[in-house]
């Protein structure tokens, strides 16, 4: 799957859980951001990582956040194909700022049905997860 497809595929997940996309999947340059998402009046903020073999580390995190204050969101997602680094959870604790993995993502997808169950017959056997509020673990969908 192309960076483009994965940015396209996170966009249709959260359509699917009550976002619209306003923004997302499209070529240039992202200034941070590569989905735009509305819910409920607020602003929500997106930024992908497609990568299988690294870990995101905290400087995706904080420029982010960085973002997130100067636009005004209300809560930013970080969605990786892979994994987060420790110091990246520890700076994303305490800020409206989600941090979803390759694992999470694919129990989001499977529950919004752009994943088919028996790929992984295994997989299945977890309960689907939301897409949570980083501060109170509220589900945004």
């Amino acid at each position: 799957m192309s960076w483009d497809q994965f940015e396209l595929l996170v966009g249709e997940a959260f359509r699917q859980q009550g976002y619209r996309v306003i923004h997302g999947g499209d070529a240039g340059p992202d200034g941070g951001v590569d989905v735009h998402l509305k819910k409920d009046g607020h602003q929500y903020l997106v930024q992908c990582k497609h990568w299988k073999t690294r870990r995101v580390g905290v400087a995706v995190v904080r420029e982010l956040f960085g973002v997130m204050v100067d636009q005004g969101a209300k809560v930013a997602f970080i969605v990786t194909s892979g994994d987060f680094t420790n110091e990246a959870h520890q700076f994303a604790r305490d800020k409206s700022i989600g941090l979803i993995n390759g694992a999470k993502l694919d129990k989001i997808l499977r529950k919004v049905g752009q994943v088919q169950p028996d790929c992984e017959p295994e997989a299945t056997q977890s309960p689907p997860e939301a897409i949570l509020c980083p501060r109170c673990n509220f589900p945004y969908g």
